[in-house]
């Protein structure tokens, strides 16, 4: 004997999902599914009610409008279709989200019909929140989602189990920080700044122009950061993820200041000493000719470098800080041309009595040559401002050796 199961009436009218869905026909009572359209089943344990002639189930939420079919739930299944398409609509609507605007971090209201056949939100930037995530309230008529930390502004999706878009016409807006002030606005390099002001909880960076300083305390109202040392005058610029920025009052660098330069006179290849303040920012001391790079302890108020023997003339000395900021002195120093003498070559290889040359700077200020031995040189070539010849006396040092340039001055 057969059983044949057929379908003879369901229900035509437009349904929604959580309606109930009836299907008329005989041997109903062997159905172990019905499948709706786009593969949205209900399995038998969740019929509302079976016998031979009827079936009643409710409308899943993944449901769309489609012929209806039935399974016996076999291995290889029996499947039989309803002639026509069953509708399905999806009465699910968005009508606001509030705050406006709300704070990253925190909940977002969705407000709207049937809010439970929600799938899934997509915010702005992309995120989605699944329904895991979501809440609906008992009336279906509000989902709250917690709003990541990373946020960006924008429209609000959401899509529903029967794979509908849904748009809201509002714009998500979100909360930034704001800058109350930011103290000191005269600041040094490496110093702490303290901001204050509202949601500054959201920043993830300070920025000085280029670079970033270190956020060392945080909160809603307050933000400590340390200037970095390469920071230049300007405001500093607090960075959310949301890119809704806030600016400060613009900072001043302290620079470091001449108190005096002694002496104000020397030869070049001397020492000077610069007495001032703040000389710990200094990097590099400029002179008429040359530079020295110095690297000062903290709270130094004193510098002594030795003045470049390239340097020569009269003029002011310069400072050069740590980012790049250049202070020039109110006096002049003057610099004489330096007179040591200064080696460049020589030949490397001389015989007994043989001629070997020098080339150099300042080799006419050359008073005698020694070598090794003690044995002065006694005869002598060409001798000019860049180079000596000299005759080696017998009696110097055989093998590597030295040799000393004794100049007029001692």
């Amino acid at each position: 004997f057969s059983e044949p199961i057929s379908i003879d009436t369901y229900t035509t009218t437009a349904v929604k999902a959580g309606d109930v869905f009836t299907i008329g026909g005989d041997y109903l009572n062997l159905v172990a599914q019905v499948i709706f359209s786009d593969g949205a089943v209900v399995d038998s344990s969740k019929f509302i009610s079976k016998s031979r002639k009827e079936l009643k189930v409710y409308v899943p939420k993944a449901a769309k409008t489609g012929k209806v079919a039935v399974s016996n739930g076999a291995t290889i299944p029996v499947l039989v279709y309803t002639v026509g398409n069953a509708t399905v609509t999806d009465p699910t609507t968005l009508t606001s989200i509030s705050p406006v605007p709300v704070k990253p971090g925190e909940d977002l209201t969705i407000a709207g019909t049937y809010l439970n056949l929600v799938k899934q939100v997509i915010l702005p930037d992309g995120n989605k929140i699944d329904s895991a995530a979501i809440t609906v309230n008992a009336a279906k008529t509000a989902i709250t989602v917690k709003v990541p930390l990373t946020a960006k502004e924008g429209v609000v999706k959401m899509i529903t189990y029967s794979g509908l878009e849904i748009t809201s016409t509002a714009v998500m807006k979100l909360v930034s920080p704001a800058i109350t002030t930011a103290t000191p606005l005269l600041i040094k390099n490496g110093a702490s700044l303290t901001i204050t002001g509202t949601n500054l909880d959201l920043v993830t960076t300070a920025a000085f122009g280029a670079v970033e300083g270190a956020i060392t305390a945080q909160s809603a109202t307050s933000i400590t950061v340390t200037v970095p040392m390469t920071a230049v005058d300007g405001a500093v610029v607090l960075n959310p993820n949301s890119g809704l920025t806030a600016t400060s009052a613009a900072l001043t660098m302290v620079k470091p200041a001449f108190t005096s330069i002694t002496p104000l006179a020397l030869t070049a290849g001397e020492k000077v000493t610069i007495a001032g303040t703040d000389l710990d920012l200094v990097r590099k001391v400029i002179f008429l000719g040359g530079s020295v790079a110095v690297t000062p302890a903290n709270g130094v108020t004193s510098l002594e470098v030795t003045v470049p023997t390239t340097c020569a003339g009269i003029g002011v000395v310069t400072l050069e800080t740590v980012n790049g900021t250049k202070v020039a002195s109110t006096d002049q120093l003057a610099i004489k041309a330096a007179t040591t003498p200064a080696i460049i070559s020589i030949t490397p290889t001389v015989s007994d009595g043989g001629l070997m040359t020098i080339t150099g700077k300042n080799l006419n200020y050359v008073e005698s040559i020694y070598f090794e031995n003690n044995v002065k040189a006694i005869l002598y070539g060409v001798r000019t401002e860049t180079s000596i010849t000299v005759y080696i006396p017998k009696e110097a040092k055989h093998g590597q050796t030295t040799f000393t340039m004794n100049s007029f001055v001692g």
